[in-house]
Order: C-alpha cells, then sequence, then structure tokens
C-alpha cells in the first residue's frame, strides 16, 4: 500500500506497522475533526535565513469551540526539534475565517523542509488536539539558477495543490534562462494564494512532553497517582475524572480513614466502603454521594450530586476534611499550558481538619503547591499526556518518577509509588 502522506510504497500489518518508515506518519492517528477547518497556502516558498510568511485560516464548526492554539514544529540545522506557538488572537465566530501569518526563518537548510503543526480545540467539556504537515521547498537567494533548478526539480509534491503550483513552475524552467534567482524567486512569490484543507490527525500527545523527552532523554512514568514526601508531610497525587473515596481499599482510588488508622484497617463506622465520586466536567467539579451515611458540603446534605464551591469544608460521615478549588485564570506562559483548556478548574485540594500532614491533591491541570504548603511557592505540579510533571521557582521542568528525590536549593521532594499504608 502507499503511505497517505508520502504515497512511498510500504508494507503494512493492521496492529504490527504503527509508523512509515519513510516519513513516520502515524497510521494509529483518526482524521475525526468536526469542530474546526484548517487551510494552508500550499503556495508558499521559504527563504533561507530570511523571514517567510506561513498563511493558514482557521474555520470554526461548532459554537462550543470557545478557543483554538497552534503550535509549529520543525528541525533546526542540527536536526533537533523546535516548537514554538503561533498566536491566535481573533474571536472564534461559526463558518468564518480566521486568518493566521506567520514568519517562519528556515536556519542553514536549503531544498526542502517538514513542518508539523499542532492544532487545540478547546470544547465546553474537552480538549482535543490535532497534527497536520506540510512539505515546502527551500530557496537560497544568494544561489545560483542551477541551484533554483535543483531545489524545484528535487522537490516531492505531495498532493495535488504542490502538483499544480511547483509542477507548472518546473514546465517553466527552461524558458526561465537570463533571469536572477530573485527574478525566479520573485515569480514564485507572485503566484496567487493557493489555500488547501488540511487532513487534521487526531493525537493523543502534548508536543511540548514530546520536547521534555526529547532533551531529557528520560522516558516518563505513565501513572495518574503518585506519592510525594516532603519533611513530615505526605501529598498523594490524582489525575483521573472520576475519583472513588470511601473506606475500601480494594474499591476506591483514595481511602477515607481517621488520623493514624492504617488502610487495611476499617477506619471508621461512617464511611461506606464507596463513600462518593469526586467528578471532574472541566469547568467545575461534582460530588456523587453513594454513601449510606451521607456527606457534606459546606454543612449542606449531598442529595445525589452536588458542586463543589471555590473553597469549604466537606464531612464524610464524621470525618471533617477542608478543600479548595485552583482555577487557571489563562495568563500564564509556563511551557506547560500551551496546551490545556484556559479558563478551567486547575485541581481540586483536600487537607484534613485533624491535623494529620496528609494532603490529597486531584490534578487535572495544575496545582501551584505553594497555595496550600507555602513553603513550597513557586514549585507547580502538572499531569499530562498520563503522567506527573514538577516545575520549580525557576520553571525547571522535571518527571516525576518513582524512587527520585528532588534537591532545589534545599528543598528536597521524595517522590513515590502511591501508598496509603
Amino acid at each position: 500500500m502507499k503511505c497517505p502522506k508520502c504515497q512511498n510504497e510500504i508494507e503494512y500489518f493492521s496492529g504490527e506497522t504503527v509508523f512509515c518508515n519513510c516519513c513516520g506518519f502515524n497510521f494509529q492517528e483518526k482524521n475525526d475533526c468536526g469542530c474546526l477547518q484548517v487551510e494552508f497556502d500550499k503556495n508558499t516558498c521559504l527563504m533561507k535565513n530570511a523571514p517567510s510568511a506561513l498563511r493558514i485560516k482557521l474555520t470554526p464548526l461548532k459554537e462550543e469551540l470557545h478557543n483554538v492554539t497552534l503550535m509549529i514544529s520543525y528541525k533546526d540545522s542540527d536536526g533537533h526539534k523546535n516548537f514554538q506557538q503561533i498566536p491566535v488572537e481573533h474571536s472564534l465566530v461559526p463558518d468564518k475565517a480566521v486568518p493566521i501569518t506567520w514568519d517562519y526563518i528556515p536556519r542553514e537548510i536549503t531544498g526542502q523542509v517538514t513542518l508539523d503543526f499542532y492544532v487545540g480545540c478547546y470544547l465546553t467539556h474537552e480538549v482535543n488536539f490535532y497534527r497536520f504537515s506540510t512539505t515546502l521547498p527551500v530557496f537560497d537567494p544568494s544561489g545560483s539558477r542551477d541551484d533554483f533548478r535543483k531545489v524545484i526539480m528535487n522537490f516531492n509534491a505531495s498532493d495535488v495543490a504542490d502538483f499544480n503550483f511547483y509542477g507548472d513552475v518546473k514546465k517553466e524552467l527552461d524558458s526561465l534562462a537570463g533571469k536572477t534567482p530573485n527574478d525566479l524567486i520573485a515569480e514564485l512569490h507572485a503566484k496567487p494564494a493557493c489555500f488547501v484543507k488540511q487532513d487534521l490527525r487526531r493525537i493523543s500527545h502534548d508536543p511540548n512532553i514530546t520536547k521534555l523527552i526529547e532533551d531529557s532523554g528520560i522516558y516518563p512514568e505513565i501513572t495518574d497517582k503518585l506519592l510525594l514526601k516532603w519533611k513530615d508531610f505526605k501529598i498523594f497525587l490524582l489525575a483521573a475524572k472520576d475519583i472513588k473515596v470511601g473506606r475500601a481499599a480494594e474499591l476506591c482510588d483514595l481511602v477515607v480513614r481517621k488520623k493514624g488508622v492504617p488502610v487495611d484497617v476499617k477506619p471508621n463506622r461512617t464511611v461506606s466502603r464507596v463513600h462518593g465520586i469526586v467528578h471532574y466536567l472541566g469547568d467545575h467539579v461534582a460530588f456523587e454521594d453513594k454513601s449510606s451515611y451521607g456527606s457534606w458540603i459546606n454543612n449542606q446534605r449531598v442529595e445525589k450530586k452536588m458542586t463543589f464551591p471555590a473553597a469549604g469544608k466537606i464531612e464524610f460521615g464524621d470525618i471533617h476534611w477542608k478543600m479548595n478549588l485552583q482555577y487557571c485564570n489563562g495568563a500564564s506562559l509556563h511551557p506547560m499550558c500551551g496546551f490545556c483548556p484556559r479558563k478551567k478548574i486547575k485541581s481540586l485540594t483536600f487537607t484534613r481538619c485533624d491535623g494529620d500532614k496528609e494532603l490529597y491533591f486531584f490534578i487535572w491541570q495544575g496545582c501551584d503547591l505553594g497555595k496550600v504548603i507555602p513553603e513550597l511557592a513557586g514549585w507547580k505540579v502538572y499531569h499530562r499526556d498520563n503522567t506527573f510533571i514538577i516545575s520549580d521557582p525557576n520553571d525547571k521542568i522535571d518527571f516525576l518518577r518513582p524512587g527520585v528525590t528532588l534537591d532545589r536549593k534545599g528543598q528536597k521532594i521524595e517522590v513515590n509509588f502511591f501508598s496509603q499504608l
């Protein structure tokens, strides 16, 4: 069969081969974006060491599409992959195209370059990520006509728009004798725009994580539960969207118990085996009561399900915890914030009212540890691509891996597997 991206003949066996060995196309990615149409101007030629305009049109297709993020990925002359966010500052209106123009400067590259674009679509209750790629020729303005001809003749057009544009240029090459490369480039720039709808492939990974893996050479721990130890504090991290709490360790994600009671001992008769479920719903968090004894939030009994307030007290039987929500205001420029839902709830924290130094952090985007433990001001924990990531006050980023101790300016944070024993 032919690869749908590079058109090279490859052998493909479902369930065995995932990537094209020529261009890296991922056969498991799905083209299922129904909320946004993306068009790219294929009549684009790039100049070595000079800014060239990349032109993109974004057309929202659904009312519930609130925000779009756009990121470009490219390799530099050393083969390192770079990521840059392209600002999308226009308001989104269904069926109204948003024009995006961004200057890209190829460094020490001639011939052709493949650019990968990552698109984040922010809907009311979910965020989906997509990718599309394009290959463009790169010319050296100081080169000769032969250099120009070589780039054109060696360029492998990947779709009909490319063939129409560069095929037309190839036909004209023999009649361009006597013109300078700058004349030829000017003729290319004079070609009319040709916006072509892009094939958006859904992805599950965040390109920021890809870059972090490449920079560190460390593969992250895939988990949604971890335990951090700092001084005599235990900080339990959980990241699932639906988290069961109760007294039965074999049924619940988080065991609700009295101070000093081991997890294998029934912690309290007023706490049910599965007492309730914390549901993350993007712009709010709800608690669903499943108990025989009742649950209360700010002294109000939960009747089946109740939305958490910004702060207050929650009671599971006669066990009382304080709760606080952290919100994202969309103002952060931290690298981990490039691909996350803006103006949504970041995390929910439970702290015990009995003085025990156990903290429970439900992290769906990120959590500022300093808002709960003032001595850890500037420390943040994120959950991306099923792994926890921590950044220190200087924005140094590390994967949280069990068995590792982070030591930054006297602050030592020990990372462990999740355990309430």
